[in-house]
C-alpha cells in the first residue's frame, strides 16, 4: 500500500502529463507563450529602472511559474488571477514610472485598477485594449 501523500503525487503527476501532451497536441502556442513569459522574467532581471524592477522580481517572475504550474494542473481559476495580477501591477509600476514625484506606494493608492489601466491605455497608446484584456481576466 502506497503512503497516502504518495499516492496524490502520482495523481498529480499524471494529470501534468496528461495535460502536457493535451497541450502539444491542442494548443502548443499556449504552452509556447506561457514558457516565454518565464524565459522574459530572466530577461527582465537586469532592467535598472526601480519600478519596473519591482514589477519583474515581485511579481514577473514567481507568477510566471505559478502560470506554468497551473496551466499544467488545470487550475484555471488561479492562473487566470495571475494573469490579471500581472497586467495590473505591470500598469501601475509603469504608471509609477511616469510620475516620479510619488512613491509606489502612493500610486497603488492613487485609484483604482481600472482607473490605472485606462491611464496606462492612454499613456502607452493602448487605447482601451489593456482595459477590456482586464475585463477578460476577471
Amino acid at each position: 500500500m502506497e503512503p497516502r501523500g504518495q499516492r496524490g503525487i502520482h495523481i498529480t503527476k499524471n494529470i501534468v502529463l496528461s495535460n502536457i501532451r493535451t497541450l502539444e497536441e491542442r494548443a502548443p502556442e499556449v504552452l509556447k507563450e506561457v514558457k516565454k513569459l518565464i524565459d522574459e522574467a530572466w530577461d527582465y532581471e537586469k532592467v535598472e529602472d526601480e519600478s519596473l524592477n519591482f514589477h519583474v522580481i515581485v511579481v514577473l517572475e514567481p507568477m510566471a511559474y505559478g502560470i506554468y504550474i497551473d496551466l499544467l494542473i488545470d487550475n484555471l481559476p488561479a492562473l487566470f488571477m495571475e494573469l490579471r495580477l500581472l497586467l495590473e501591477t505591470l500598469a501601475y509600476c509603469y504608471m509609477a514610472k511616469l510620475f516620479p514625484e510619488h512613491t509606489l506606494d502612493e500610486v497603488f493608492e492613487r485609484a483604482s485598477a481600472s482607473k490605472v489601466l485606462k491611464e496606462f491605455g492612454e499613456v502607452t497608446g493602448l487605447s482601451e485594449e489593456p482595459l477590456k484584456l482586464w475585463g477578460k481576466l476577471s
